[in-house]
């Protein structure tokens, strides 16, 4: 199958790239170079590949704490170093009939200590008809795509990527220098497909493994067998010296232990069926009865622990009904005490308190005395208070009706007849109205009526002239216009003043001039008799205005007048308020004192209610209530005395508590002597009576009980001397298996001493195979090594494998002079450059002549650093060859530097190839700066 080549690179937000970038590479299929200045972003492109097929940075693997807390896989972005998008990286590579992407992004970094390590990727693998694969299908694919199929299912592309694809700067020193001898012939073992081999030593382990477990199991099994041979000898042995003449016939016992055990369970009040057992001498028929009898002997067992327990509490109830008994009889005696003592109490209260008694008696009656006189005292008192009160409402109607009056506008005389009509119907009270007043106003009532009724003359003369003044005006006016008008016309006229006329009016001839002169004088006159009549007219106006003012000058007066009766009758209402107020007070004042007096007859009552109340109770005749008082209490204290009981007698609040308590204890008892079902009546004797039968009981239950231990005894030695010759036969089975587990325990043994044995052997071999392949390795590297570096005196690179003290394989760098006798360690010896040199030739070699992968691509980091320019050329013409096809190698180079001279060396030298470039000329915050280079 054809070789595979890398066509394109898209990097997207990965590491130094902000900006997605296209490196297309199908134009440099033999080489393409990256140049540019340290820090542009060279290295980035690399890891982005490294990346993209392993999801690991060979740099970045080794154990440091600090990574797993830093993020340096997704570019970050400004001041706050934000993710804006999750690194991407898609790797695009085939050939002419083989087309495929492969495509891992960052994934689960999220609020991580870092966005490296397992699990922080997602790949993808896609074909060229679309076919697409997924994380392990995806992974599993691209081994099936680029490994040989030689070498599948052998290694993982992902881990020899690294070690055959790609030789970075740090790598360069690290294997000459910094890898130890086991670490370095590991990876060489990697390289050269020797270290599958050395997988078979895990085979073989995991084969020991599983050997030894099969051994400990089976060291356990004869751990356990030997145990059981003992525990079986010593019984045996135990049994021998037990052995007596107590063995018994099966058949026969049986019936003893059937009726031993109906006759238990009617002594014992059990009911039990005892099943029907096929009597056999065999061990099993032993094991049944046996289980039957400890069945039974747990059933009578409950029945003993049932009678202790009833036993127990009837000795305790016999103690409580002891106790009960005498609480009872201390009860009834202090219900007869209490009620004595207290009516002695009461009779003594009212002996030592009957003289205040009486007394408080006599004070109470005269307080209800004086209660009444009070109280009648305000009856008639509240009756003056009411007719004031009737008094006030008139004089207030009184007022109320003058201040209407004088609001009204009606005439003045109508007003005084309304308010002699008012005054004359109401009887004010205790307010006499003057009779002059009435005179008074009877008076002015008729002058003003009568001037009233002269003014309405008056004013009817004057609306006449008025009349007739305005007839006259409208004639005058007629007049007065027609003369204007024939003075106009004659005006008008020329005509000689001497000629005569004839009037426009009449048509009487008048000469002309005269005629004019008597129109003036009759308009320049005027009327005679509306003169007169405005003359009349004004005389009988000032009459008028006359008797206006007169008649204004008695309604003022009848207004005062008014006003004095309305000032008068409210001084009057005054006096009646501060009346009716005294009369409140009064009556205030009584009631108040009969309130002081309730509340002595209310204390005295409660003073003498104890008394009196007690006195009813205990009917008391009052007649003889002293003699009655001591008869009743020389009776009490007899009968008091005659009760015998430790008490004190004197405390009756105390000897209450104690009936209480009495009770309450009563009733805790009876409630306990009714759950066990006793009644109260001859409760001694009846529980004397269950404690002589539970005693019974319980003898027949404990004898029943031996009888069961005899037969239990009998039985278990019959069961030892069956169980004996089934130990026998146990014995030998015993002994049968620890022979097999011997010797299986040997085979395994022998098994495992012979795995050791190949075990070790692979290494040895694997040495050997290393030692041969490296031999014909070391052609080529040399070849690489004389071309790039002509040492003038260690010309030669041998791979020398070794052993260490710990006996672990180990691959020594050594440098040879042309003679083949001293020999240097390039590590310790050679300078930088010349240690970068030794790998360089070592990784080249390698990767020419590995044949596990299709990809026949080599990226090499700046791998020229500290050489001089004989070596750069002498470097060159090594890649030209690599990718030459006349050399048969046609490798795909991918190349960086920082060097411009190398750079422009290498576009002169492969100016005639398939070869591109990428100029890094600047870096900024978006990532590197690129530019595409034409080497033609």
């Amino acid at each position: 199958m054809e070789d595979l080549q890398i066509l394109k690179v898209e990097i997207d937000h990965f590491r130094g790239f902000r900006e997605p970038r296209v490196f297309k590479l199908e134009e440099g299929t033999d080489l393409t170079i990256l140049s540019g200045s340290n820090g542009f972003g060279k290295t980035s492109f690399y890891d982005a590949l490294e990346w993209g097929f392993t999801g690991k940075l060979f740099r970045y693997e080794d154990p440091n704490e600090e990574k797993t807390k830093t993020h340096f896989i997704n570019h970050k972005f400004g001041a706050g170093e934000k993710v804006e998008k999750a690194a991407e990286v898609k790797i695009y590579f085939g050939n002419k009939q083989e087309k495929y992407v492969l495509k891992r992004q960052a994934d689960n970094y999220k609020n991580k200590g870092s966005d490296y390590g397992n699990y922080r990727s997602v790949v993808s693998l896609k074909r060229k008809d679309g076919q697409e694969y997924f994380e392990d299908d995806a992974m599993e694919k691209l081994n099936e795509i680029i490994l040989r199929e030689e070498w599948q299912g052998r290694i993982n592309f992902a881990d020899i990527f690294s070690d055959y694809h790609l030789l970075t700067q740090d790598k360069l020193n690290y294997f000459v220098s910094n890898l130890k001898g086991p670490r370095r012939w590991e990876q060489i073992s990697n390289l050269i497909g020797t270290h599958r081999f050395l997988n078979h030593q895990n085979d073989y382990q995991k084969l020991l493994n599983e050997i030894n477990s099969d051994l400990e199991v089976v060291d356990n099994e004869y751990d356990d067998l030997i145990s059981e041979r003992k525990t079986y000898s010593e019984l045996i042995d135990e049994q021998k010296e037990q052995e007596t003449d107590n063995s018994i016939n099966l058949n026969e016992y049986f019936k003893v232990v059937k009726n031993n055990l109906k006759e238990i369970s009617k002594k014992v009040s059990l009911e039990y069926n005892i099943p029907d057992f096929n009597a056999s001498n065999d061990l099993g028929f032993v094991k049944d009865i046996k289980e039957e009898i400890i069945n039974f002997k747990s059933s009578v067992k409950e029945k003993e622990n049932n009678a202790k327990r009833r036993l127990e509490n009837l000795n305790e109830l016999k103690v409580d009904s002891a106790d009960y008994l005498k609480k009872i009889n201390e009860f009834e005696e202090l219900k007869k005490l209490v009620p004595l003592l207290e009516e002695k109490r009461d009779l003594q209260y009212i002996k030592n308190n009957l003289p205040e008694y009486q007394d408080l008696s006599k004070r109470i009656e005269k307080l209800k005395i004086e209660k009444l006189g009070n109280k009648n005292d305000c009856s008639e008192l509240e009756e003056k208070k009411s007719e004031i009160k009737k008094d006030i409402a008139n004089l207030k109607e009184a007022v109320l009706f003058i201040i209407n009056r004088l609001n009204e506008e009606n005439k003045l005389s109508q007003q005084i007849s309304k308010l002699i009509i008012f005054l004359k119907s109401r009887k004010l009270p205790d307010y006499q109205i003057d009779k002059d007043l009435f005179g008074e106003l009877e008076n002015i009532k008729k002058e003003i009526s009568s001037k009233e009724k002269k003014l309405v003359r008056k004013k009817e003369n004057l609306s006449n002239l008025e009349s007739e003044l305005s007839k006259e005006n409208a004639l005058n006016d007629n007049l007065h216009q027609l003369l204007t008008d024939s003075l106009s016309f004659l005006n008008g006229r020329d005509i000689e003043d001497d000629q005569e006329v004839g009037c426009p009016v009449c048509d009487s001839q008048f000469k002309y001039k005269k005629i004019i002169s008597k129109i003036n004088d009759k308009l320049n006159s005027g009327n005679e008799a509306v003169t007169k009549l405005r003359a009349d007219i004004q005389e009988l106006t000032d009459k008028i205005n006359e008797e206006e003012e007169d008649v204004k000058f008695l309604e003022a007066n009848t207004l005062n007048l008014f006003k004095d009766l309305l000032s008068d009758i409210e001084k009057e209402i005054d006096a009646k308020n501060s009346q009716a107020e005294k009369i409140t007070n009064k009556i205030n004042r009584k009631i108040s004192n009969n309130n002081e007096i309730d509340e002595k007859i209310k204390a005295l009552d409660q003073m003498n209610k104890k008394i009196s109340d007690l006195i009813s109770k205990y009917k008391l005749e009052d007649n003889n209530i002293h003699k009655n008082l001591s008869i009743r209490l020389k009776k009490l204290n007899e009968k008091i005395d005659n009760i015998s009981i430790n008490t004190d007698k004197n405390d009756i609040e105390k000897l209450k508590n104690n009936i209480n308590n009495l009770e309450k204890n009563i009733v805790i008892l009876k409630n306990k002597f009714d759950k066990n079902n006793f009644d109260t009546d001859n409760l001694q004797k009846n529980i004397k009576e269950d404690i002589k039968y539970t005693d019974a009981n319980l003898n027949f239950i404990e004898q029943g009980l031996n009888q069961i231990e005899n037969m239990l005894s009998k039985i278990d030695y019959k069961e030892k001397e069956l169980n004996s010759n089934e130990i026998k036969q146990k014995l030998e089975t015993t002994e049968k298996k620890i022979a097999e587990v011997e010797e299986q325990k040997k085979n395994l043994n022998q098994t495992i001493a012979w795995v050791n044995k190949l075990k070790n052997s692979i290494s040895s071999v694997v040495a050997d195979m290393n030692n041969e392949i490296l031999t014909n390795q070391e052609e080529l590297i040399n070849k690489i090594f004389k071309r790039i570096y002509p040492h003038p005196f260690f010309r030669k690179i041998n791979l020398r494998t070794d052993e260490n003290s710990k006996g672990n394989k180990t691959i020594a760098i050594e440098c040879w002079d042309s003679s083949g006798y001293i020999s240097v360690n390039p590590a310790f010896t050679f300078s930088a450059a010349q240690v970068n040199i030794v790998a360089i030739s070592i990784f080249l070699a390698m990767a020419l002549k590995q044949q596990c992968t299709r990809l026949n691509t080599i990226l090499l980091d700046d791998p020229i650093q500290s050489m001089d320019d004989l070596n750069i050329i002498s470097f060159i013409d090594v890649l030209r060859s690599c990718s030459s096809e006349d050399d048969g190698l046609n490798k795909q180079i991918i190349l960086s530097t920082h060097e411009d001279k190398f750079y422009r060396l290498m576009m002169k030298k492969f100016r005639f190839l398939s070869a591109t470039g990428f100029y890094f000329y600047s870096y900024d915050e978006n990532g590197p700066k690129i530019k595409n280079v034409d080497f033609s």
